[in-house]
C-alpha cells in the first residue's frame, strides 16, 4: 500500500469507549494532501447530543476505530474535528482529520508496546544498496554467437540470505538492510512481471517497540539515507508485522502474519526528476565493511549530535534554490564537528599554540583529507574566501580588518 497513491475506505466507524454507536461513513486519503473522515451524523454522548459540534474541548480525538467494507480493522490516530450543519437537516455531516492510519489493527493506545518488525521501502534505497538477487544465466550457441535460452534463478532468500546487513544499535534497537523479490506470471503468464528490491527492517527482539518508536528509528535512518543521496528522502510504503495476528496450520506451526498497514500524510519534497545513483555521496558498495559501523554511530541518541547531524544534511540535500543561509548551514555543520571532534588532537599532533586559531580553510582541508576514501568528497575543489583585494581572508577577517560593516562582500561558492 504506497502512500503516493490515493486510498479509499468506506464502513462504519466509532470511538474505542462506545461501540455500540457506530456511524456510516467514507475514509479518503488524499497522498501528500490530507487523510479525511466523513461521516453521515456523528458521534454521540450518554446525552444524545454530537460530539465536537459546538463543543471545543471535544474537537480533538485520540482514537478512532472502523471496520471497512473488505472486513478490515482500522485506527485513526490524533484526529481533528470540523463540521458542516444545515438546521433544516436532521443530521449534521462531521469531518475528522487524521494524523496516521492503521489498516487490519484496532490498537488500544499509540505507545502501546509490541514485538513488531517494521518493513519499510524507499524509492532511493534499492539503488543506494542494489538487491543483487536475482542471477541471469545466458546460454550460447555451439558457434558462440546467438543466445539460445536466457535463465534467471530467483532465490527463496530465506534467514541470512535475504540480509544484506544487519546492526544492533542502542537500546538493543536492530536494523537491518534487506532484498527481497516478488514475482507475478499474470493472467496465462502471458504478461509476467518480476521485480528485486531492497527494504528497511526495524526491531528489538524480546522486548517490542512502540508506533512512535519505530517512526522515530525510522526519521533517524531516513536522515541517513537523505546524506548518502543528497536526497529529500521519504519512504513510499511501511508494514509492521505483529506475532499475535496471524494464520496458523492445522497442525498448529505459524504460517502467514497479516501484514499491518501504516499511511500518514507526507509533506510534498523537491528532488531532481531523475534518480541518478552516480550523483549519490555514497553508496554501500563503496565502504561495505564501515556501514554497519556508521549506520551504528548514525542511529545514536546518546552522542547528542541530532542538531549537527541534521544541519549536514539540510546542507547536502537537493534545493531548488540556494541561499546565503544554506552556505551557514555548511559552516555550522562542519564547524561543529570540527570544534568538538577534530580540534583537540589536530592541535596536539601539529604542535599548534592555544593562541592561533584554527582557520576555516584549515578544518576544510583536513576533514577532506579523513574523508579522502569517498570519491565524491575527494574530488571536491575546495575555494572558500571572497571577492577582495585579499583573497586570502575569510569573510569575517575582512570585515573585522577593513572595519567597514555596510559593506557586504561577496561569496565565493564551495564546490
Amino acid at each position: 500500500m504506497k502512500l503516493s497513491e490515493e486510498h479509499i475506505f468506506k464502513g462504519y466507524w466509532w470511538l474505542p469507549t462506545n461501540p455500540n454507536n457506530k456511524v456510516a461513513g467514507i475514509l479518503t486519503y488524499s497522498p501528500g494532501e490530507r487523510m479525511c473522515l466523513e461521516l453521515i451524523g456523528g458521534f454521540e454522548n450518554a446525552q444524545g447530543e454530537y460530539i465536537g459540534l459546538f463543543d471545543e474541548k471535544n474537537k480533538s480525538i485520540p482514537l478512532i476505530y472502523g471496520k471497512d467494507s473488505n472486513a478490515k480493522e482500522i485506527t485513526l490516530v490524533d484526529c481533528r474535528s470540523s463540521f458542516s450543519l444545515n438546521f433544516s437537516a436532521d443530521f449534521p455531516v462531521m469531518r475528522y482529520s487524521a494524523r496516521m492510519l492503521i489498516l487490519d489493527k484496532h490498537i488500544g493506545d499509540l505507545d502501546e508496546s509490541c514485538e513488531y518488525t517494521a518493513y519499510i521501502r524507499f524509492p532511493e534505497l534499492s539503488q543506494w544498496a542494489p538487491p543483487g538477487a536475482i542471477e541471469q544465466i545466458v546460454s550460447f550457441d555451439q558457434a558462440g554467437k546467438d543466445i539460445e535460452s536466457s535463465t534467471f534463478v530467483l532465490p527463496t532468500l530465506r534467514g541470512e540470505e535475504g540480509v544484506i546487513f544487519s546492526v544492533t544499535c542502542e537500546n538493543d534497537v536492530q536494523i537491518s538492510i534487506c532484498r527481497s523479490i516478488t514475482y507475478n506470471s499474470g493472467e496465462l503468464s502471458l504478461k509476467p512481471d518480476l521485480e528485486q528490491y531492497s527494504y528497511l527492517e526495524i526491531k528489538r527482539p524480546g522486548v517490542g517497540m512502540s508506533i512512535p518508536d519505530i517512526f522515530h528509528e525510522l526519521y533517524k535512518f531516513q536522515q541517513f539515507l537523505s546524506l548518502a543521496t543528497k536526497r529529500n528522502v521519504q519512504f513510499e510504503s511501511m508494514y509492521l508485522k505483529d506475532p499475535d495476528i496471524r494464520q496458523d496450520f492445522r497442525d498448529g506451526q505459524k504460517s502467514y502474519y497479516f501484514p499491518i498497514h501504516i499511511l500518514t500524510v507526507q509533506r510534498p519534497v523537491f528532488n531532481p526528476t531523475k534518480l541518478n545513483r552516480n550523483k549519490f555521496l555514497f553508496r554501500y558498495e563503496d565502504m561495505p565493511d564501515r556501514i554497519p559501523d556508521l549506520m551504528a554511530k548514525w542511529m545514536s541518541d546518546s552522542d547528542n549530535l541530532q542538531p549537527i547531524k541534521s544541519h549536514l544534511v539540510d546542507s547536502l540535500v537537493y534545493k531548488p534554490l540556494v541561499g546565503s543561509v544554506d552556505f551557514l548551514q555548511v559552516v555550522q555543520a562542519i564547524e561543529g564537528v570540527w570544534w568538538r571532534f577534530r580540534e583537540d588532537e589536530y592541535r596536539v599532533v601539529n604542535n599548534i599554540p592555544k593562541r592561533k586559531k584554527t582557520t576555516l580553510m584549515t578544518i576544510l582541508q583536513e576533514i577532506q583529507k579523513a574523508l579522502s576514501d569517498i570519491l565524491k568528497v575527494s574530488s571536491m575543489s575546495l575555494d572558500v574566501g571572497i571577492q577582495s583585494p585579499d583573497h586570502k581572508l575569510f569573510p569575517w577577517e575582512y570585515l573585522e580588518k577593513t572595519q567597514k560593516p555596510s559593506h557586504v562582500p561577496q561569496l565565493h561558492s564551495v564546490k
